[in-house]
């Protein structure tokens, strides 16, 4: 498989804006340019081993969370961010979000089987 860097800058930037993050104050933790964190979003640039475990400490997640879409298996990511997701929902949150993943589980596969 091949790394999609866009994609993966996309999910660094959803995870800095979830903690509220500026580029530069995400630049200052991992020892960047604010301008590399902005060329890493936008998928025009990647990093370098340090940068990526600096990034991972940063952001609070697991490396795997921020390389997950390019992962063969992407469950143990996935777990991992539902279960960032949900950590600070009401427990009234939580059962509309498994209700609604449960429904949308159920029509991802009929549909899929029309085809």
């Amino acid at each position: 498989m091949k790394l999609d860097f866009y994609t993966v800058g996309q999910r660094i930037r959803r995870l800095r804006k979830r903690k509220r993050m500026s580029q530069a104050t995400l630049a200052e933790l991992t020892d960047v340019s604010p301008t590399y964190i902005s060329h890493l979003e936008n998928g025009m640039k990647f990093m370098t081993v340090e940068t990526l475990i600096a990034l991972s400490n940063a952001l609070g997640v697991s490396t795997d969370v921020i390389l997950c879409d390019s992962l063969d298996n992407q469950l143990v990511p996935c777990m991992a961010e539902l279960e960032y997701l949900l950590r600070d929902c009401t427990n009234h949150e939580r059962r509309v979000i498994l209700d609604t993943i449960r429904g949308l589980k159920q029509s991802l596969r009929e549909n899929y089987y029309l085809k």
